[in-house]
Order: structure tokens, then C-alpha cells, then sequence
């Protein structure tokens, strides 16, 4: 942030706080509280989102700024609880819809990622063959699935159209989690079906060429 953008904000908070104080209206919380965030100042950020929600439940902007404030101050389950609440309210705002993909789609890989190695043990100690898929790798793909279809774009008589890019987020996750989980040639196939649609995904066209090299290295 510049010198000049830097007063402008602090001169905009000013004015913002001013109305705050002389009327009640839900206007002035919102803008204050993302300048306070803007400024890093997260605790004042989060307080004055908080007491817009306590005098205006309903307001929307007041809670994707708070669902921002507590997402930058690492608080990410509170974060996560404010933008379903916002989804809830307003099922097509994409702030929300992206930031609760990103979490699932996070807290996924990590689910895979420390399930892996307990898997793997079992596996050797069973003696245990097969294309190497883990007892967890089904339902996890069903949830991304799924997910995926949610954010689907459909066109007027229901048929899929072309993905969002949160559709592409959802995928492309799923892909890696095949990939953690030693299915190579299935993340393969999610890259091939994202360029289907998109040729010009440069995200899965890379990741489409990570996966092919991990099934030669296979083979």
C-alpha cells in the first residue's frame, strides 16, 4: 500500500467512524470494518463487524467482512461457520461458495494426508495387493464429486455447461487426491476431463503433466 492510498484509507475510517457515531443505520459497519482489516487492525476489524451483526442480523456484507477478518487472523473454523452463514442467506454469493470449497477441499487433503501412512501400514502388514487405493479413497471422491456438481454452471433445460472456476478448484483437488493416494492414472483422468472444457487450464494441463510422469515412473 502506498503513502497516498495509505491516507486516503486512514481519512476514509475517519469519515466511517463519524457516521458510525451520528446515525443508525447498518451503512457505515461494513466499509469501516474491511478498512480496519485493510489496516491490519483484525481485532478492531472483527469487533466492529460484530456489533453491526449484533444490531443488524440479517446484513450480509457485514458478515463476509467478519468471515474475512476471522480467515486473516487464522481463526478458520469461525471463519468457516460465518460463510455458511452467508451461503445460507444468499446461496449464490460466490465469496462464500469459494471460501467453503477451499476449506472442504483442505481439510480433505489433510484428512488423506494423515491417513495415508496408517493405511500403507496395514496394508503391508496384511499383506494386502491391489492397485494401492486406501478404504477411504471412495468416499472422499464422492464428496468432491458431488461437490463439484454443485458448482456446476447448468443451462436453462438443466443440462451440465461449462464449469466455474470453483468447479475447477473442486477437481482439481480431487485429482490430488488421487494422486496422494497412489492413483495416478485416475488424477489423470480429472485433468483430461477439466481440459476437455477448459484446453486453456494451465493448472491442469501442469498437473496433467506431474501425473503422467508419476505413472512412468510407476511402470
Amino acid at each position: 500500500m502506498t503513502a497516498v492510498d495509505a491516507s486516503a484509507l486512514e481519512t476514509g475510517i475517519l469519515e466511517l467512524e463519524c457516521e458510525l457515531e451520528a446515525r443508525k443505520s447498518p451503512r457505515p459497519y461494513a466499509p469501516l470494518a474491511e478498512s480496519y482489516r485493510l489496516q491490519n487492525r483484525l481485532d478492531d476489524s472483527i469487533e466492529t463487524a460484530r456489533a453491526g451483526l449484533l444490531a443488524y442480523p440479517g446484513h450480509i456484507s457485514i458478515r463476509i467482512v467478519l468471515g474475512r477478518a476471522l480467515d486473516n487472523s487464522g481463526r478458520l473454523e469461525e471463519a468457516t461457520e460465518m460463510y455458511r452463514e452467508v451461503a445460507r442467506l444468499d446461496p449464490d454469493n460466490a465469496e462464500a461458495r469459494l471460501f467453503l470449497e477451499k476449506a472442504l477441499a483442505g481439510s480433505l487433503i489433510d484428512q488423506v494426508e494423515k491417513e495415508a501412512p496408517e493405511q500403507a501400514c496395514l496394508k503391508e502388514q496384511d499383506g494386502a495387493t491391489g492397485d494401492g487405493a486406501f478404504p477411504q479413497t471412495g468416499s472422499l471422491a464422492e464428496e468432491l464429486e458431488h461437490l463439484a456438481g454443485l458448482f456446476s454452471v447448468r443451462d436453462t433445460d438443466g443440462s451440465p455447461s461449462v464449469t466455474t472456476d470453483l468447479n475447477a478448484i473442486a477437481t482439481l483437488t480431487l485429482a490430488e487426491i488421487y494422486a496422494k493416494q497412489g492413483l495416478p492414472d485416475k488424477a489423470v483422468e480429472v485433468c483430461e476431463r477439466i481440459l476437455a472444457i477448459d484446453p486453456d487450464d494451465e493448472a491442469a494441463q501442469q498437473r496433467l503433466v506431474d501425473y503422467g510422469r508419476t505413472m512412468a515412473e510407476v511402470e
